[in-house]
């Protein structure tokens, strides 16, 4: 995912890596607490996969919630497109969830959980917040193969 990111939105996205990083991993399980409660069950269960990328406008709105690699430029377009709204999208492709969710609470979260200190961030990754831009938040972990686990167990 960095490698794609860092071609398709250079400056405008950084990681939190839960594996290396307490405060990610910390901020990362309150959001998924948070998260769980608002969710069906069929989704709960990928919750914790990583890599999860936040979808964030203006340093404020949660536009987005997604779940797996995706590397489909079309695809980050067409969610970086969407207008802030009281709903967060949940996208596990492809199928996708909306969340209700105030401004506020977007707020609330986008500056509690999702924007976690650029000490907790990959030294030398772009800038955190890049006013009126797309901001993935690529949560990332040596343990990618959790992932594959996950949907291998789920087809099972």
């Amino acid at each position: 995912m960095d490698e794609f990111f860092s071609k398709t939105y250079v400056d405008s996205y950084y990681y939190c890596k839960i594996d290396v990083s307490e405060e990610c991993r910390r901020a990362f399980d309150s959001l998924m607490k948070i998260i769980s409660a608002r969710v069906p069950p069929e989704y709960r269960e990928y919750l914790g996969s990583i890599p999860q990328t936040y979808v964030v406008r203006d340093g404020r709105y949660l536009i987005a919630i997604v779940i797996g690699a995706v590397t489909d430029a079309r695809f980050w377009r067409n969610v970086s497109s969407i207008e802030p709204r009281e709903r967060v999208l949940l996208i596990l492709p492809p199928r996708a969830h909306e969340i209700p969710m105030s401004f506020a609470e977007q707020s609330d979260l986008v500056s509690k959980y999702v924007l976690v200190s650029r000490t907790a961030v990959q030294p030398g990754w772009g800038p955190v917040l890049s006013p009126q831009t797309l901001v993935p938040l690529a949560l990332v972990a040596a343990g990618g193969a959790l992932m594959a686990y996950a949907f291998a167990r789920r087809r099972k």
